[in-house]
């Protein structure tokens, strides 16, 4: 494996890690949920 094989790989895992914990602020926090629904239901 190769350098920028390794950065990659724990890249994309940082970036899917980050995702997770944006979704789940999302979902604790009433006002955010609010806001990102009416968004959805806009764009839907």
């Amino acid at each position: 494996m190769e350098i920028k094989d390794f950065i990659d790989k724990v890249i994309s895992y940082k970036n899917k890690t980050i995702t997770d914990e944006v979704f789940l602020l999302i979902q604790n926090n009433k006002d955010f949920m609010q806001e990102y629904l009416q968004l959805v239901h806009e764009k839907a």
